[in-house]
């Protein structure tokens, strides 16, 4: 379940946020299949160590020690695990009320899935890693958000408004691959079943999953729901009712529907729409 509140890091500014910092042994025994983000807030991934890469909308990105991933709200993305490794990050997740509005440019003025991969010096990421690493000691002592922990906040802010245009490049993608998923994005709500992908591409069921296994890390039936239900979350905000997202969508059955959906994100799409 993906759905959660951010607290209050700075409660008279209006901005909120949470933050975890994780380190765990990967190996090919143990490793799994991520389950894509949809969160209506943004994200800053810190990579410290692993051999991974990240996908974002349609595209991927490697990663290295020290590489910034950052993503505005709604906007799929997910960790591949590359190889057996030691995966250390951060991850911050931030919401600001709209006075602080400005702060989010580096996330929210980019389309989605570019700019994503931000490049730092080591002057940077130092500040960055002692700024997080504020964040977990102040949690740690205090168990409640602190004026450091603010401060650290908007340090960090700061910092990414200042380097927001050292992006890097992301990995090539195959012509073929590149073709599906710029039709996934163009037809959605016309993209009945993989067979039907198979069938316009002209390619088997077995290629076209080997092909979505190597480059994305999952599936292209998992691809297609996590692309439908980010696109719901954008429509339920504009205002659309939830029988109309659902067809908007694609999505077969409307009971199905709401059923995934309050098993991805904890809400039903009416509570979530009322929530906007």
């Amino acid at each position: 379940m993906e759905y959660h509140e951010l607290s209050s890091i700075l409660t008279e500014d209006g901005i909120y946020a949470d933050f975890s910092y994780a380190k765990r042994t990967i190996v090919a025994a143990t490793r799994r299949r991520e389950e894509a983000h949809i969160h209506d807030y943004c994200e800053i991934y810190f990579n410290l160590q692993g051999d991974v890469s990240f996908s974002v909308e349609n595209t991927i990105y490697p990663v290295e020690s020290g590489d910034l991933i950052i993503t505005m709200p709604n906007e799929v993305h997910y960790c591949i695990y590359n190889g057996d490794c030691t995966h250390e990050h951060y991850c911050l997740w931030i919401r600001a009320a709209e006075p602080f509005q400005p702060l989010l440019s580096p996330f929210v003025e980019r389309e989605r899935g570019q700019g994503n991969r931000i490049r730092l010096d080591e002057r940077d990421k130092e500040a960055l890693g002692r700024w997080l690493d504020t964040l977990l000691r102040e949690r740690d002592v205090e168990h409640r958000v602190t004026v450091k922990s603010g401060a650290a906040v908007m340090n960090i802010l700061n910092l990414l408004n200042d380097v927001k245009h050292q992006t890097a490049a992301p990995l090539h993608l195959p012509e073929l691959l590149r073709e599906i998923l710029a039709y996934i994005d163009r037809e959605l709500g016309k993209v009945w079943s993989v067979q039907g992908l198979c069938d316009t591409f002209f390619i088997s069921r077995s290629s076209l999953a080997r092909l979505f296994k190597r480059y994305l890390g999952t599936t292209p039936s998992k691809y297609v729901e996590n692309k439908r239900l980010a696109l719901a979350k954008r429509l339920l905000e504009e205002g659309l009712s939830v029988q109309a997202t659902c067809e908007r969508c694609g999505f077969p059955d409307y009971s199905h529907f709401i059923a995934l959906f309050r098993t991805r994100f904890g809400i039903t799409p009416f509570q979530y729409s009322r929530k906007q």
